[in-house]
């Protein structure tokens, strides 16, 4: 079934089965359902699925003349998710064994199933409202404004996916500012917040950080792999926002699932996240 029925009870402790994800780990939407999934240590396992890269290269298939992983326009999967797109997972811990899509929708589900009594989930029906629309608003915009859609997907696949020769220095340009743009934006709400503790509501992260700290450390990447290149790329001060970078650095789970997963997508696999770290600067 693809959908939840009435009555289902989710299974949660040492009886857990597997999860099923449909990703792949230089996605950056399938590195926040699989950082959720080690810090709430659920079972999972990733079966590789994308329409646009494969096993032989991190760059665009379509540039590359290789083989996508594919799956993601096979009958069966359509079946779970009717967009074509990843992540999705399917959930055996529960009555419908749910296959659920989207990937801000798969960490609130996996939250509120498998994490009540966590930070992650949060403590009350207003705690979590706050934690969903910061999830929405990194959704927010469209492709002629600022705004994490837009630059994500611009700046990742000219840095990561396009051969360096090939890059196009206007869209990269363009697509930093953006981030620029909307990290300060978020700057402001961190500095409001900055009594109650380095995450984006509290002392203990939420699902509010879990969109938003998969794009700081994109944009952080992306900007660490151009100066390997050749080209440097003037970071702005932000110290709410590096205060937030480093509490996520220091999780195991966010390194192995986002830092780890990002950097050997831009062949930097030796790349350490206080390096990182430094490329923002602390004033």
């Amino acid at each position: 079934m693809s959908a939840v029925g009435v009555g289902t009870t989710p299974v949660r402790g040492t009886n857990m089965q597997s999860i099923t994800v449909w990703g792949r780990p230089s996605s950056s939407n399938t590195q926040k359902v699989l950082w959720l999934l080690k810090e709430l240590d659920i079972p999972h396992k990733l079966i590789l699925a994308s329409a646009r890269l494969g096993e032989h290269s991190q760059l665009l298939c379509t540039g590359a003349g290789t083989k996508p992983y594919g799956v993601v326009d096979t009958e069966e999967y359509l079946a779970m998710n009717p967009h074509g797109l990843i992540p999705c997972i399917r959930d055996p811990n529960n009555d419908d064994n749910v296959a659920v899509w989207e990937s801000n929708t798969i960490c609130r589900y996996l939250a509120e199933a498998h994490g009540v009594g966590t930070g992650w989930y949060g403590p009350t029906a207003a705690h979590r409202a706050v934690a969903s629309g910061w999830m929405d608003w990194a959704l927010h915009g469209y492709d002629h404004s600022p705004c994490f859609g837009s630059a994500n997907h611009h700046l990742i696949d000219q840095v990561a996916r396009t051969a360096s020769e090939q890059r196009d220095k206007g869209i990269i340009t363009n697509a930093h500012a953006q981030y620029c743009s909307v990290f300060h934006q978020l700057e402001g709400r961190l500095r409001e917040n900055a009594a109650t503790g380095a995450y984006l509501t509290g002392l203990l992260p939420s699902v509010a950080d879990i969109p938003i700290g998969v794009e700081i450390n994109r944009w952080v990447l992306c900007v660490a792999a151009l100066a390997r290149d050749g080209t440097d790329l003037p970071m702005p001060v932000l110290p709410r926002l590096r205060s937030l970078y480093a509490a996520l650095l220091a999780r195991p789970a966010f390194v192995a699932a986002v830092f780890t997963a990002e950097a050997a997508h831009h062949n930097m696999d030796h790349f350490l996240p206080a390096s990182a770290l430094e490329l923002l600067p602390e004033a």
